[in-house]
């Protein structure tokens, strides 16, 4: 979960928080998160939390499928979310990569790919809003 402290220093600021596990990062722009974001999954970190203040945010977790991810949107604490509409019928089981290394399962149909998860942190972190580039299902 984003720090609160830092949370409030980056709403005065326009900055956004990546928590990762292990470490936290603030991020200037909409590029440089995207660069981070592919270099964090280069460097085997799995789960995203962003956010600009504690809320709302966008997670992000990768799965050992390298090219996809699952992405969620938490607009306010206590709310269970918005993720992705599914373009599918699959239900396999994909295993997600979370830092808690509890194992966690999510049916593919879920499943953004990688290019479509780095566009909406983009957006999120221009908007700071739900993603329009992902046709969302509230929870």
């Amino acid at each position: 979960m984003p720090d609160p402290e830092r949370s409030a220093e980056n709403k005065m600021t326009n900055k956004l928080t990546i928590e990762e596990c292990p470490g936290t990062t603030i991020i200037t722009d909409a590029e440089e998160l995207v660069r981070r974001l592919q270099a964090a999954s280069k460097e085997g970190k799995t789960e995203f939390w962003l956010a600009h203040k504690k809320w709302p945010t966008l997670t992000i977790a990768l799965t050992d499928r390298t090219n996809l991810a699952y992405i969620h949107y938490f607009p306010e604490e206590d709310h269970p979310g918005f993720q992705p509409i599914p373009k599918n019928q699959n239900t396999d089981l994909i295993p997600l990569l979370l830092s808690s290394h509890e194992d966690t399962t999510m049916e593919a149909r879920y499943f953004v790919d990688l290019e479509t998860a780095y566009a909406a942190a983009a957006e999120f972190f221009e908007t700071e809003k739900l993603p329009s580039s992902i046709e969302w299902q509230e929870l």
